[in-house]
């Protein structure tokens, strides 16, 4: 949502309207709360850790150069907000066996995802999504949900950009299984 009403409220946040602030945290507080309760797995957390990021990137506003789009920069806070909240934790992931994902054809997983409605295809994404780990999930979500560049979830998740292009096509390997699976069951 870059637009010349975003600067504006920037700006004026910057003076210390508080008002205008607030106006930047309704424009994003669903999206920020969406990659970090992927990450977190975990509502209230994500909760908390979405207030969290909020107070930081109003503290550090006078910092933001609009070198990158400011909810590239926010995302970024978020990301590292909450996976500092998991190294805290010390929550570790299972890998999955990337052997059993070299099975699935695309083609298979499109034919077959077409017979249900798009509320089934809905729930199914959301089921596989959930599969992934945090950072894979946040990669597949800004990169396909909220329409990110390469470069901007590379920036967003301090990885490279190369790095980034190979998690992304794991993780869609990954989500062709898990989707594939849901099918041959239902």
């Amino acid at each position: 949502m870059e637009n010349k009403n975003e600067s504006i409220l920037l700006s004026r946040t910057l003076h210390g309207n508080t008002v205008a602030f607030a106006q930047l945290v309704d424009m994003y507080k669903a999206m920020v709360f969406n990659i970090i309760v992927k990450i977190l797995q975990s509502r209230e957390e994500a909760e908390e850790c979405t207030q969290d990021v909020f107070i930081k990137v109003y503290q550090s506003l006078s910092s933001f150069k609009s070198e990158a789009r400011f909810s590239t920069w926010l995302y970024r806070i978020a990301f590292n907000m909450a996976i500092s909240r998991i190294r805290k934790k010390r929550i570790k992931t299972e890998e999955l066996n990337e052997n059993i994902y070299q099975t699935v054809t695309e083609d298979e997983i499109y034919s077959n995802f077409e017979k249900w409605n798009p509320e089934e295809q809905r729930v199914a994404i959301d089921k596989a999504i959930k599969t992934l780990s945090p950072d894979e999930a946040v990669i597949i979500t800004l990169f396909y949900m909220e329409e990110k560049t390469v470069e901007e979830v590379a920036f967003i998740t301090d990885l490279t950009k190369a790095n980034v292009k190979v998690k992304l096509h794991r993780s869609r390997k990954k989500l062709y299984t898990v989707l594939n699976d849901l099918m041959e069951r239902d």
